[in-house]
């Protein structure tokens, strides 16, 4: 081996000590008895797993594109209802990519949380638990997209827990760019605490690529944390084109624009 190739070798051990230290310090923080980590960290692996003296479980995974064969759809299902909470540690993969199976998949039956991103790394939160009841009522956002229902649960909550808001969307007709979703929590003076914007399934199904009679589940996870006082709070969801910002109007059954968001029921922080 060549004093060149020491040299590299030592370096890259070293960035992926410092990537991994990043993404140990967010688990110690953050998580919680009943999370598992799903790593598809390859050649972290053994540094992550070398510094990572916490109790929870790590399952090593592929993160192939989809279809995935029956038994590594079983071996993933027995994870989602095995634990409260999954944490997909990802590498070399950027956000919104197709090509990202474990994300697609997880976005069909989890709620994804929060993010974080390093040069190498990515770490993904997600809550499995079951799906809220929806609230069945159209509104039409712009021309082509509607909001066909919506459900949030659950509706009393205290810190540290987890918020699962499910959207229902359609296209009326094909979109011809793509929109992000914004979702505010207010409190009860209407001031804003906190805030999600991103697109569909983390951007792995953008506005553009919705089908007219397409109906498009959205699922994320509000996590509340102490910054968030008891009380109770609502929703303000809608959609904009970036990068100019500009909010899809809402249109009511008659026809007339009656806002640029909707202001939907939320939850209590006990």
């Amino acid at each position: 081996m060549t004093w060149s190739t020491l040299i590299h070798y030592g370096q890259h051990r070293l960035a992926n000590r410092e990537t991994a230290l990043a993404v140990v310090e967010v688990l110690t923080n953050h998580s919680q008895p009943g999370d598992a980590i799903l790593s598809a960290a390859v050649t972290h692996s053994q540094t992550f797993q070398n510094l990572y003296k916490g109790p929870l479980p790590i399952y090593g995974v592929r993160n192939d594109p989809l279809p995935y064969p029956a038994q590594a759809v079983e071996r993933l299902a027995r994870f989602v209802d095995r634990h409260q909470r999954l944490w997909l540690l990802l590498e070399w993969t950027p956000p919104r990519d197709p090509e990202s199976g474990l994300e697609v998949w997880l976005a069909q039956r989890a709620f994804y949380t929060r993010e974080w991103e390093w040069d190498a790394l990515r770490l993904v939160l997600y809550d499995p638990g079951p799906s809220p009841p929806l609230a069945e009522q159209e509104w039409q956002l712009g021309d082509s997209i509607a909001l066909q229902a919506y459900g949030l649960s659950p509706t009393a909550v205290s810190s540290g827990q987890i918020v699962r808001l499910s959207l229902i969307w359609s296209a009326h007709q094909p979109v011809e760019q793509d929109y992000t979703v914004f979702i505010h929590v207010l409190d009860q003076t209407g001031r804003l605490v906190a805030q999600v914007d991103r697109q569909p399934w983390g951007g792995l199904r953008p506005t553009s690529a919705w089908q007219p009679g397409q109906t498009v589940t959205d699922r994320y996870g509000l996590l509340i944390d102490e910054t968030f006082p008891t009380g109770r709070y609502q929703l303000a969801i809608g959609l904009y084109a970036w990068p100019s910002l500009e909010r899809l109007p809402v249109i009511d059954a008659g026809g007339n624009i009656v806002g640029d968001h909707l202001l939907l029921p939320g939850f209590e922080v006990r």
